[in-house]
């Protein structure tokens, strides 16, 4: 028998070396591509991990910002580029980063290849680390239209005083209506979000049906539907309307830095309306707004608050009721928005300016769960109403100073992003 091998590997027609050689190269580059595929699946990971972190965290800075794509894709690089310091080297490394979707997600672009040793054998002489079909690429979305995985309740108080006529309030129009568009989504199915709007002005029309639930009265013995605010022990608080805790009704007599004037019943045409996600009606309430009269501010938070209060369960329509307070499924939010001092209040119809209890009124809201956000428009800096906005936000970052109608709209749009939800998809 060993006889038998030595001839057969002494051969003269050389057929088993060359085989033996085949055998060898096949062996080798399969044990050598085994090490290159772990080389390069261990980069994929890491640049797959890489990208999610750094889209996210663009997300999060527009988020703050939705203005400030620069520093998004910025954000998003600064971040990529500290997850993959560790990672194997790269013959190249494209990967960058694009603002898209109206500036309401973050997605990646490029790619980077890994150099392969063994698999050379078999010409393969480097392998990308993403799929370029695109099922690789993260990205950052905000929820500004479907499932975020939570409820939204939002109150949009918006000044239609006789101050934002003219330009004002063709800008506040457009800057409402671009907020209603983001936070209100088409897909309901999963999660909702819904929109409460109280403009104000001297008095809030609150709509002929509702007018008895919130003041006690029968609307047949008065040509409006107008509310003030409370005297008694309500008046800071979002007690339901009832014996000893109703809404007053606008009887036109104010007190406005201790002069005396009449004025009719709110000049805006527009009642308020409770929560909805009908976007058509919201819509069409911003536009019928007309600016005039005065500005009491206090009584538009109020009601603010009452539109997302459990506790008005019994007066507003059943598909406006708002959540329980303080639920995992359920974010409450304030929006507050003016554009002066809340010079305007009730002799006989309340204490204490309105300032004053505009504040009193944010401070107990936010104890109840509400987030709270305010812009200002047009203020004078260290104004009142500026002292007022900045204690009623719920922290410095969400009170807006918007100098003009495109601040205004900015101001609108980053507070919707940044109470969207933030996700990753592909």
């Amino acid at each position: 028998m060993r006889a038998h091998i030595k001839s057969l590997a002494q051969s003269r027609s050389g057929a088993v070396a060359p085989l033996f050689g085949l055998l060898a190269i096949v062996l080798f580059a399969t044990a050598g591509g085994a090490v290159d595929i772990g080389r390069w699946n261990n980069a994929r990971q890491q640049t797959i991990s890489a990208l999610d972190a750094a889209v996210l965290a663009a997300g999060r800075a527009l988020q703050i910002d939705s203005s400030d794509i620069d520093g998004a894709i910025a954000a998003a690089q600064s971040v990529y580029d500290k997850n993959v310091e560790n990672r194997i080297a790269t013959m190249n490394d494209t990967i960058s980063f694009i603002v898209t979707d109206d500036q309401t997600a973050v997605t990646a672009t490029g790619n980077a290849d890994i150099e392969m040793y063994l698999l050379k054998l078999v010409q393969i002489d480097k392998l990308a680390l993403l799929d370029e079909s695109g099922s690789d690429y993260s990205k950052a979305k905000l929820a500004v239209n479907g499932n975020a995985g939570v409820n939204f309740e939002i109150s949009l108080m918006l000044d239609v005083t006789g101050s934002m006529a003219g330009t004002k309030i063709s800008d506040m129009k457009i800057a409402a209506k671009d907020l209603i568009d983001i936070v209100v989504w088409d897909n309901q199915s999963s999660y909702t979000s819904k929109v409460a709007v109280i403009p104000f002005a001297h008095a809030v029309n609150v709509g002929a049906p509702l007018f008895s639930a919130i003041t006690g009265k029968d609307p047949a013995d008065f040509n409006h539907p107008c509310a003030v605010d409370r005297t008694d022990s309500a008046k800071l608080t979002d007690d339901a309307p009832g014996p000893g805790k109703q809404v007053h009704v606008y009887e036109q007599k104010k007190n406005i830095n201790s002069w005396t004037a009449m004025l009719p019943c709110n000049p805006s045409t527009a009642s308020i309306q409770p929560l909805t996600n009908n976007k058509a009606v919201l819509n069409s309430l911003v536009d019928s707004f007309v600016a005039n009269g005065y500005t009491a501010g206090h009584i538009g938070t109020a009601f603010a608050w009452y539109a997302l209060s459990p506790k008005w369960a019994n007066v507003w329509p059943a598909e406006s009721v708002p959540a329980a307070y303080n639920t995992e499924t359920t974010r409450k939010i304030a929006i507050l928005m003016t554009d002066g001092e809340y010079n305007t209040h009730y002799n006989g119809n309340g204490d204490g300016d309105a300032s004053a209890q505009a504040k009193s009124i944010c401070t107990n809201m936010k104890a109840s769960g509400i987030t709270v956000y305010t812009v200002g428009f047009e203020l004078g800096e260290g104004s009142t109403a500026e002292e007022v906005l900045t204690s009623c936000a719920t922290d410095p970052n969400k009170y807006f100073d918007a100098a003009d109608g495109d601040d205004l709209k900015q101001a609108f749009r980053n507070i919707a992003l940044s109470i969207s939800a933030l996700y990753l998809s592909n």
